[in-house]
């Protein structure tokens, strides 16, 4: 009876096991199934990250040629900026040497008109009077814009600075029109989106990370299960053998001496001179064994 009963508890156990099993198989199943999933994530995240990167490069020369810009910028406003003193230094200049030489008095009209006067002795057939007439003219000319060279130079020298200084303006405005154009390049806008995109991609990676975890606890778990059960099996089986090694020493002892038995019988029958049977002969045969 209690083999009975402890052969049906083994059966029993097997049957759990591989219940156990089958869960452990979908668990694994399951568990692969994440980390694949885990996998594409993470190189979704690494191909994010490679953009960003490159992205953040572009982004990094756009802002060293933001300060190159920035930089030349500068330099000409300070240019601009020296070369406007100097006009307000110059123009204070030319408003005291016009009052020394009056205010009728205007350097670059005489300089216009002796170059009027220069062109018209070249090029028109002029009498020998006529002529004679614009030469003293023109002298008398050189002679008034000689006494009034330094003032000249004023003229000229402010002239030339407001057309640096126009030149400057020019360059300035190219600049700003590049800077503004290197502002529109750099896109901010998209690193932010890659950086969203990331975060979001590492929080599905973790959530995974959790998910398998927690499939790897439920294998162990079910792993330890099997273990157990198994040990439980061992000691019933050990229990088994006892069992089936008891009643094969009983059936053995019970062969034994029904052997002896019935060789007391045979030499008693041979005692007697009586014939012996073949089971006669069988249990001499057993005992010389």
């Amino acid at each position: 009876m209690d083999t009975k009963k402890n052969i049906e508890q083994i059966k029993k156990i097997r049957s759990e096991i591989n219940l156990i099993k089958t869960e452990l198989n979908n668990l694994n199943k399951e568990k692969e199934d994440f980390y694949d999933e885990k996998n594409k994530i993470s190189e979704t995240i690494s191909n994010l990250i490679n953009e960003f990167k490159s992205i953040r490069s572009t982004i990094n020369k756009g802002n060293t040629t933001l300060q190159d810009i920035k930089k030349e910028r500068k330099d000409l406003d300070n240019k601009i900026r020296k070369s406007i003193n100097k006009i307000k230094l110059k123009n204070q200049t030319k408003r005291e040497l016009q009052e020394k030489h009056g205010k009728d008095f205007n350097p670059e009209g005489i300089k216009s008109a002796i170059e009027n006067l220069d062109k018209q002795v070249e090029t028109e057939a002029l009498t020998v009077e006529k002529e004679k007439g614009l030469m003293k003219k023109i002298n008398d000319l050189k002679k008034k814009l000689k006494s009034g060279a330094e003032l000249l130079k004023v003229y000229d020298s402010t002239n030339q600075l407001s057309k640096d200084i126009d030149k400057l303006k020019d360059k300035y405005k190219e600049i700003n029109k590049s800077y503004k154009k290197t502002i529109k390049a750099i896109d901010y806008k998209e690193l932010k989106n890659l950086t969203k995109k990331i975060e979001e991609n590492k929080t599905k990676r973790e959530e995974l990370n959790v998910k398998i975890k927690n499939k790897k606890d439920l294998i162990r778990t079910n792993n330890s299960k099997i273990r157990d059960k198994l040990k439980i099996i061992s000691v019933i089986d050990q229990d088994l053998q006892k069992i089936r090694a008891n009643i094969k020493d009983k059936q053995r002892l019970k062969t034994e001496e029904s052997i002896q038995e019935k060789i007391k019988i045979a030499e008693e029958k041979m005692k007697k001179g009586e014939k012996l049977t073949n089971e006669d002969i069988q249990a001499f045969q057993y005992d010389l064994k």
